[in-house]
């Protein structure tokens, strides 16, 4: 799916951003559309939905906020049957509810890796089986046809703009460290490290938005600054419904090269246990979403499989794995640079942006989470002989996020 975000407009000079006061803000922002999604929609589905919203600054682009893939389209263990098969109902809420269990305890298990991985498997298995009992009850209905059939199931697309629209002009200035230019988006679907809420389709390693809202920030000052009214203000936020992209084959291959890459029996460092997810944003670039792992726990000892290391206290497979940690950036960059030329699709001034949400690792020197950046034409230029490896590697940059 294609974010359409307009034609971008890049300040020539950048103001910095304090990263502690963004993320307190993000926070902030997050908390009031939720409950403003939360006070207009009545239906359970939709209010739990609202939990899931996120936001994320993107460096010279603005922020955005993504809508939990089942804003759309209630949760699977929400479903009624007409058909009087009422037993399935139990079913499906008994699955989705161990499910919900398991991802519980990953989360209170957080620093054990290998628990946590295999409770993440075994909740995608039983997100699967409870989404098989869905789709064996409705006897082949669609997802278009279940919609029709339930329309007044609690989701309106008008007045879900609608409340977007009031917290965009009513709130949107809680952002306070954005510029005119920047943009503040609203995207209905999937974007990120990923959700745990599911949605009748499942994710698959291609993240996108059903539609997105978005404007300036300018609007935004405008209205507070009584140059526009609340109606030319509202003209001025657009709404984007996804197109698909003609080229898009190379992207796939990419994100899938990536993702083999980064399998534990590849990967020297850090490894992936789920595809590499990414989301294109128009006039932007191409983002790529990471979470990697190193290591393995039984009966309190630890083992890193890339490095072929066993039986370790934490504490030595902390220090193998923060010594790791620069292996795996300069790696990444390599790799990122040797099979970026696989990308046709974008274009030269857009950009190649890996978001990498690292292993669990406290305390630690290696940050919590990285994001590394370059643009088509440093790809295109290494591709074609124009500049040399070293040159090209210093054009990708590394920013920690946290």
């Amino acid at each position: 799916m294609v974010l359409m975000a307009g034609m971008m407009t890049l300040a020539t000079a950048q103001k910095k951003v304090d990263a502690e006061r963004m993320d307190r803000d993000l926070r902030v922002a997050e908390n009031v559309l939720a409950t403003l999604l939360s006070e207009e929609f009545d239906n359970h589905s939709y209010r739990y939905a609202t939990r899931s919203v996120t936001a994320q600054h993107i460096e010279d682009y603005g922020v955005v906020f993504t809508l939990p893939g089942n804003m759309g389209f209630p949760r699977v263990s929400r479903f009624t049957f007409a058909s009087g098969k009422g037993d399935m109902t139990e079913v499906i809420e008994h699955e989705m509810g161990e499910t919900e269990e398991i991802r519980g305890s990953r989360g209170r298990h957080h620093d054990q890796e290998e628990r946590a991985e295999r409770l993440a498997k075994e909740a995608e298995k039983l997100a699967q089986r409870a989404e098989e009992v869905a789709v064996r009850v409705l006897s082949g209905t669609s997802k278009k046809d279940w919609e029709a059939q339930h329309s007044g199931s609690g989701f309106d697309k008008e007045k879900l703009v609608k409340v977007i629209k009031t917290f965009m002009l009513d709130y949107g200035d809680l952002l306070s460290q954005l510029g005119e230019k920047d943009k503040i988006m609203v995207a209905d679907g999937r974007m990120g490290w990923g959700s745990e809420s599911m949605s009748y389709q499942r994710a698959t390693s291609r993240t996108g938005a059903d539609f997105t809202v978005w404007t300036e920030k300018k609007v935004i000052s405008d209205f507070k600054a009584g140059k526009l009214s609340r109606t030319e203000a509202e003209a001025k936020i657009l709404i984007d419904e996804p197109e698909t992209r003609e080229t898009s084959s190379d992207v796939e291959v990419f994100g899938t090269v990536m993702s083999r890459l980064y399998k534990s029996d590849l990967s020297k460092t850090f490894y992936v246990t789920r595809n590499i997810s990414h989301e294109y944003i128009k006039d932007y670039g191409l983002i790529f979403w990471m979470k990697v792992y190193s290591s393995t726990i039984i009966d309190g000892r630890y083992s890193i499989i890339t490095a072929n290391k066993s039986d370790l206290s934490k504490e030595e497979r902390d220090q193998i794995v923060d010594d790791l940690y620069p292996l795996f950036t300069e790696d990444l960059k390599n790799n990122i640079l040797e099979y970026g030329r696989m990308l046709k699709s974008i274009e030269p001034e857009e950009k190649v942006i890996f978001k990498v949400n690292l292993t669990e690792c406290d305390p630690c020197k290696m940050p919590g989470a990285i994001e590394l950046i370059v643009t088509k034409k440093v790809l295109d230029d290494y591709a074609s002989g124009k500049i040399k490896k070293e040159e090209a590697l210093k054009n990708i940059s590394l920013k920690v996020l946290n």
